[in-house]
């Protein structure tokens, strides 16, 4: 006699029955572990047969998870599937509007545990997602290509480190507008002008008077920030400095333009742990409609599942 939820197992144990198909056949929860793939022809009933069959069973079985919308109907669908189950209140439709927004780097920085807030952990994160949006692997290169990267990835730190220091929420916009209104050059960097009109200015001074609560220890990792940015920054020439700020504009544009810049770099009223408490994430962005913008969704929240 095959198991059912009924029997004595515990909920969510290995052994727990999803679909019972006959004859001995079951999909079970340790089934659903490792991965299913259903091939078929365009057509022949993939969705509406063995794959409605199995997300009925997640969805009975109180599964939280994430579904990618390749096709504008999908989301119905699934809003369909939830209905029937009893799970609509568990649905959180993540779409252009902005309603559920998820501030990756914010959530990076602010999350609890080992690990958590540390600035080479948010720059890996956004190096991370920037190549999995652009379709590349992060490799190492040499000659120039190695030095912009290198030279890349310490700007990257020191944003970062600037913007916790300020205690601002972390976000790609903050980030482009400190770069955009960094000094120029030196002369610039000790204008009245500059440091009354620049973004970049106004966030050092936050993080100064932050810094002063500080301990010797952080107060001496504000002042290594505060020299890239009022000496380092302003003396690097222009045609290098050009480089390096241009390739962050690209690796990050994606989500500081409409419609992934609500999404993932305003503030955050979701978070992938509610995946595991039951929540069904839709990502109702669909690839025949939005291209680019759904490979940037999924990159950012396989990414953080992943870690």
């Amino acid at each position: 006699m095959n198991p059912t939820k009924s029997d004595a197992l515990p909920d969510f144990h290995p052994s727990t029955v999803i679909r019972d198909w006959g004859e001995g056949q079951a999909l079970r929860i340790e089934d659903a572990l490792t991965g299913i793939s259903v091939f078929g022809a365009t057509g022949s009933g993939k969705s509406s047969g063995p794959g409605r069959n199995i997300a009925m069973g997640y969805l009975a079985a109180d599964f939280g998870g994430l579904v990618l919308c390749s096709k504008p109907e999908e989301r119905h669908v699934w809003e369909g599937w939830a209905r029937e189950c009893g799970r609509e209140q568990d649905l959180v439709i993540v779409d252009k509007s902005g309603r559920w927004r998820f501030n990756v780097l914010d959530w990076e920085a602010s999350r609890s545990g080992e690990g958590a807030g540390m600035t080479t952990n948010i720059v890996a994160l956004l190096k991370e997602i920037a190549h999995a949006v652009k379709g590349t692997e992060s490799k190492g290169g040499g000659g120039d290509s190695k030095f912009f990267d290198d030279a890349l990835e310490h700007m990257e730190g020191n944003l970062v480190e600037l913007i916790l220091f300020s205690g601002l929420r972390l976000s790609l916009g903050l980030m482009r507008d400190i770069v955009l209104s960094g000094p120029q050059n030196l002369d610039e960097a000790h204008s009245e002008a500059w440091r009354e009109q620049s973004v970049c200015a106004a966030v050092l001074r936050e993080a100064a008077a932050n810094a002063e609560r500080l301990d010797a220890d952080m107060q001496s990792d504000f002042e290594e920030c505060r020299a890239y940015w009022e000496v380092e920054f302003p003396s690097t020439s222009f045609k290098t400095r050009s480089i390096f700020t241009l390739m962050f504009s690209m690796l990050t544009r994606n989500f500081t333009t409409r419609p992934l810049s609500k999404l993932f770099s305003s503030d955050t009223n979701v978070t992938p742990e509610m995946m595991f408490n039951g929540r069904i994430f839709i990502i109702n962005l669909p690839v025949q409609e939005f291209k680019l913008c759904w490979d940037a969704c999924e990159s950012s929240v396989e990414i953080l599942l992943s870690d």
